[in-house]
């Protein structure tokens, strides 16, 4: 699990991501009532490769140079 700021919405975050061919689950999806929106889950059952490392920097620069309301 990822926490992140509490203004980041993690579906904007996911959306944004899938355009990069970076996939992970938002929060909200494992709670009934909908809560934990800034906060992600990744999947770690993969070996690390260079496209998974790649991947979860671009996720970190996507969090930081993003803008949410």
């Amino acid at each position: 699990w990822v926490q992140m700021p509490a203004h980041i919405d993690s579906y904007k975050l996911h959306k944004q991501a899938v355009s990069d061919g970076i996939a992970f689950m938002p929060g909200p999806l494992f709670s009934a009532p909908g809560k934990y929106a800034n906060f992600f889950r990744i999947n770690c059952g993969n070996a690390w490769c260079p496209q998974i490392d790649h991947a979860i920097k671009r996720l970190g620069q996507l969090v930081k140079n993003t803008e949410y309301d």
